[in-house]
């Protein structure tokens, strides 16, 4: 297969990985929801916030370092495969001993046990790691996307069924070894092929990766910790429960930005590559970026922020129904930060990676402050929080992520987003008095019909104020 049939491969396999991944993770969240409380997913947001947060030590970035470099030789490979391996085993060792630690610290004997039980998978992750880097680096992404799948759907399957016996907590524990047991033994399976680990081992043949690894390593630590501070805090301040009640509304908004964006963000980031060296153009599919994502964001979190309480209700039940609010004000926290997202895509086509490192490392000083302060009245207070300091850092965002790579002003920036944020709110609006005029008691009827309604009204409002619009997206959907 030559390499644009591979990377169009690539991007279809990846899209539809990425989709049933999002759909089954909602799905099991609404199922999960009516069987355990909002302390286990408390109890089950603290340990994976301690998986996904040592996952970045195990990798080392490495990952990234050999899918960069152009040659890697056997002797690194072999060298790499087992450093991800003694890595594993000594953050295995420090989350199994330190359990009692992190125990006391939310306060909570149950963690304990939990911890360590769930340590395990540090020592199960790290004999995949090169296989996965091997397969991105040859651009099999079906593998990797058929592994995601498989993979998933043995730990729904597991989590679902142990959830329905009355496992509780370790209905999750099992479903996260599950997934990545299987997922491990896909990608070795897959991965055999390109790489067979042999008795070799110098470390100081890696140095250049390592180098290119700690940089990788640290962006994403920064980054991780600014996404995710929220968790710690809430866990530590204001209780497990609470903190299971946030994580089903922050969970369940953050799936349509996790959807949307990088699909589009796939297609502009090589299209930018390809024109780096002239300004105006990458000026102008970025801007056609922003714009098509406003279009599609807009509806989704609009809709999201007018009908809260029909989604709690229909999606979760009744006991979440103090969830709403948190659902509201995060509508409009991922709207914003949907559209600050895609600049990812314009640093690393003009060769810019380390200003979002910089920017990362820069809020890491700034975010936790903010939570701190809103976790003093709940949960509330922290959604809150998040939103006041995405608005904050809404315009020195743009003045040093965006203007100082590209020339746009402020004014012409949100220029292109004023018409689907108002045809948005519009809609919705108009849709949740129609609703409360007809008086329409049944929540699912009420739902999809002001679903409906909101989507006609909201195309017709765009065709008026930007007729051209859903025309361009489709072409750069498709015929890009």
């Amino acid at each position: 297969m030559s390499f644009n049939k591979k990377a169009v491969s690539g991007v279809k396999w990846t899209t539809a990985s990425s989709l049933y991944v999002s759909i089954t993770q909602v799905l099991q969240i609404i199922i999960l929801s009516k069987i355990l409380s909002p302390k286990d997913f408390g109890l089950m947001a603290i340990l994976v916030f301690l998986i996904n947060f040592s996952n970045i030590f195990i990798d080392l970035g490495l990952a990234n370092a050999v899918i960069y470099k152009k040659e890697v030789s056997r002797i690194q490979l072999s060298t790499l495969f087992y450093t991800n391996i003694l890595v594993g085993v000594f953050i295995f060792l420090i989350m199994y001993f330190s359990s009692a630690l992190i125990s006391s610290f939310y306060d909570e004997h149950a963690l304990e046990y939990l911890v360590k039980f769930i340590s395990v998978v540090f020592l199960i992750i790290p004999l995949g790691q090169q296989y996965q880097a091997l397969l991105r680096k040859n651009l099999d992404f079906k593998s990797l996307a058929l592994r995601d799948i498989i993979s998933r759907t043995a730990s729904f399957v597991v989590v679902i069924a142990l959830a329905y016996q009355g496992k509780g907590i370790m209905s999750l524990v099992w479903g996260t070894i599950v997934y990545n047991l299987l997922s491990t033994v896909l990608l070795i399976n897959a991965g055999k092929k390109l790489f067979a680990p042999s008795f070799l081992f110098a470390f100081s043949s890696i140095s250049e990766l390592l180098r290119f690894g700690f940089f990788q390593m640290g962006e994403k630590i920064v980054n991780y910790l600014n996404k995710e501070v929220d968790t710690l805090i809430i866990g530590k301040l204001v209780g497990l429960e609470a903190l299971g009640l946030y994580n089903i509304a922050k969970d369940f908004i953050s799936k349509p930005y996790q959807i949307i964006n990088p699909i589009l963000t796939k297609v502009s980031f090589p299209l930018m590559a390809k024109v780096q060296d002239n300004l105006i153009a990458v000026k102008d599919i970025y801007m056609r970026l922003i714009k098509y994502l406003s279009v599609i964001n807009s509806i989704v979190f609009m809709f999201c922020l007018a009908f809260a309480q029909d989604v709690i209700l229909l999606f979760f039940g009744e006991k979440w129904i103090n969830a709403t609010p948190i659902l509201q004000i995060l509508s409009v926290y991922m709207l914003i930060r949907s559209i600050s997202n895609p600049v990812g895509s314009l640093q690393l086509a003009l060769g810019k990676p380390d200003l979002g490192f910089y920017w990362n490392l820069a809020l890491l000083f700034i975010v936790p402050v903010f939570v701190y302060v809103g976790s003093f009245w709940g949960i509330i207070g922290v959604s809150i929080a998040l939103l006041a300091c995405q608005i904050a850092l809404y315009y020195p965002s743009w003045k040093y992520m965006v203007n100082n790579l590209i020339t746009v002003s402020f004014v012409e920036f949100n220029k292109i987003q004023v018409s689907s944020w108002i045809s948005a709110g519009v809609a919705c609006l108009a849709a949740h008095l129609g609703m409360s005029l007809f008086e329409i008691s049944n929540v699912i009827i009420r739902f999809f019909s002001a679903g409906v309604f909101s989507v006609i009204l909201f195309l017709i409002l765009l065709q008026v104020t930007d007729r051209k619009i859903i025309k361009e997206l489709k072409i750069f959907l498709v015929k890009k």
